[in-house]
């Protein structure tokens, strides 16, 4: 049974009769599998954005990740400009479309969250496209802006 339980004056708050907060599943969460790889992945970013204060969309990033490991063989932390391309136009649109789920709204930002993580912290695979390369291609595939001069200067492959 769920009550509404005042914690504050003005304050509602949403709790089970066991006095605990309701737990929202993730339609995305409970479709996602994802391996042992990605789920790594995707729990060590969302710790690191939530302690720099930039938190990014679970789903989103989630979603790019299960298509990314649904439609491409290889590790999970090699990206390429040709890969992400595939990934926005193609991939991820199929993933949600076969579990009749809608895109999430944040897939440009939890992509680029996802490069700019691995990259930051040396995870980036050798055989990927530079940091400037990818986050090149997120900004002409989705209209976004969020390649910096800093990274635009990278024009080899990351090693």
């Amino acid at each position: 049974m769920t009550v509404l339980q005042l914690d504050q004056p003005r304050q509602l708050r949403l709790v089970s009769s066991s006095g605990r907060p309701r737990i929202r599943r993730s339609r995305y969460r409970d479709t996602a599998n994802l391996g042992l790889e990605s789920r790594r992945l995707l729990n060590e970013l969302l710790r690191a954005r939530l302690a720099t204060g930039q938190p990014v969309d679970a789903d989103a990033a989630r979603v790019v990740l299960a298509a990314r490991q649904n439609h491409h063989v290889g590790p999970a932390h090699r990206f390429t400009a040709e890969l992400i391309w595939q990934l926005v136009f193609v991939d991820i649109l199929s993933w949600c479309r076969t579990r009749r789920l809608n895109v999430p709204d944040g897939i440009a930002a939890a992509l680029a969250a996802i490069v700019t993580h691995l990259h930051t912290t040396g995870q980036l695979h050798p055989s990927s496209d530079s940091i400037g390369e990818l986050l090149t291609a997120i900004d002409e595939c989705t209209g976004s802006d969020h390649n910096t001069t800093d990274h635009r200067t990278t024009d080899h492959r990351h090693h």
